[in-house]
């Protein structure tokens, strides 16, 4: 399978979790500065001074930028699955039954599309039954046969779909 080069695939659902990791991340670490800034009769009652918080805000941002960086590399594993599935639901809705959704190797959802390959493997037989059960009938018709049976197996094969509120 082809490899997408952009990570950022479903913008909305990638963002939102990775902005709450990096704000969670913010708060951790500024709550430990903070909490380093009050006299500490372990640390002998020193606090930090603006040349010590410098280091430690460069390290905040390191850390944050490494934050967004496996935040986005993970959603990717979820999200791009979720956009394949819901384009080869949207090709089944369209009428395309020869659909098959691939997935990476380290993606989520490997069970998930291969019950959507399932399901559209089950209505593609079923589909292609009736078609050639019409098939049938039209030629039957063509030949002035007796379509009776031909229309009996057609409607038993069409009634595997339920189509209506019972």
């Amino acid at each position: 399978m082809e490899r997408r080069k952009n990570r950022i695939v479903d913008r909305s659902l990638q963002y939102r979790y990775v902005l709450l990791a990096t704000a969670v991340t913010i708060i951790l670490i500024n709550a430990g500065i903070i909490l380093a800034s009050f006299p500490n009769p372990l640390l002998g009652n020193e606090t930090l001074e603006l040349n010590e918080v410098l280091p430690i805000a460069l390290v905040e941002a390191i850390i944050l930028i490494g934050v967004w960086y496996i935040g986005i590399r993970l959603t990717h594993r979820v999200s791009g699955p979720l956009f394949s599935l819901r384009r080869s639901l949207q090709r089944m809705g369209d009428g395309d039954l020869m659909v098959r959704t691939r997935l990476r190797r380290g993606d989520y959802f490997h069970d998930l599309a291969g019950t959507l390959g399932q399901t559209a493997m089950a209505l593609r037989d079923s589909v292609s039954a009736a078609q050639d059960t019409a098939d049938a009938l039209q030629n039957a018709a063509k030949n002035n046969e007796d379509p009776g049976p031909l229309v009996q197996r057609l409607v038993e094969q069409l009634s595997y779909f339920k189509t209506r509120e019972d």
